[in-house]
């Protein structure tokens, strides 16, 4: 008996499907874009954060010498 092998890249019988180069183009820009807007939030969120770490430095330096001042009364 002989078998017949069927030659179906892209049917969804086959078993051995590939992706096309379009497809893996367009995986390849989306998960650029989806890092591109990651790192921009990481940025920002960093900044924002060494900017609070600032100002609590400051507090923290008023509140010394305050307490230095109210000691040496």
């Amino acid at each position: 008996m002989t078998t017949t092998r069927k030659i179906c890249p892209r049917s969804p019988g086959c078993g051995n499907a590939a992706f096309t180069l379009i497809e893996l183009l367009m995986v390849i820009a989306i998960i650029a874009v989806l890092s591109l807007l990651a790192l921009n939030n990481y940025s920002e969120s960093r900044r924002r954060a060494k900017a609070a770490a600032g100002s609590y430095e400051k507090y923290v330096k008023d509140v010394n010498e305050s307490l230095e001042a109210s000691r040496s009364d």
